[in-house]
């Protein structure tokens, strides 16, 4: 059963993150059997920095995986109830605190302690919550000059995936 949910992951992964652009895929299936399947698969809107997550959210089991590059930097991680496996580039995961211009966007790259999460002068945070902050351990948060920021737990790489999801939802939302 959790072999034919990975070759079913692996296929969205490798077929799917080629035809994303800017946006995150959602598909969703309910099988016969009255299990839900959920898969996502979003790629990067951001120029200068290129980054790959799917999901797979099912009943029984999750698991995602993420691969981040920007420029000599970058890891690749995958992760399920049981596994939380990364593996990073020689010179580091991530270049925090970099401010990087993708046409009208920008995305700046912050620790997960920075204040920006805690701006009152926020379009869009996630978590929505800031006592939940701790429990995502990253952070999105986009200010009124479309701004977004990304906090990044480069302690534990995998934690991350969630805001790199929400961070594409928000950004094919509002481009």
């Amino acid at each position: 059963m959790i072999f034919r949910h990975a070759l079913i992951f692996l296929v969205v992964f490798v077929f799917y993150s080629d035809m994303v652009n800017s946006a995150c895929l959602e598909l969703s299936k309910k099988s016969s059997s009255a299990e839900d399947e959920f898969f996502i698969s979003c790629d990067s809107s951001f120029n200068n920095v290129n980054y790959v997550v799917n999901q797979f959210i099912g009943e029984e089991t999750a698991f995602g995986m993420i691969s981040f590059n920007q420029g000599f930097h970058g890891f690749a991680c995958a992760n399920d109830e049981d596994v939380n496996s990364c593996v990073i580039n020689p010179m580091g995961a991530v270049k925090i605190e970099t401010e990087m211009q993708s046409s009208s966007r920008f995305l700046s790259l912050l620790a997960t302690n920075d204040k920006k999460y805690f701006s009152q002068n926020l379009k869009f945070r996630f978590p929505r919550v800031t006592s939940s902050k701790n429990n995502n351990d990253c952070f999105v948060a986009v200010d009124r000059n479309n701004r977004y920021f990304l906090g990044v737990n480069t302690k534990n790489l995998s934690k991350n995936l969630q805001c790199f999801i929400q961070l594409e939802m928000h950004a094919s939302k509002y481009p």
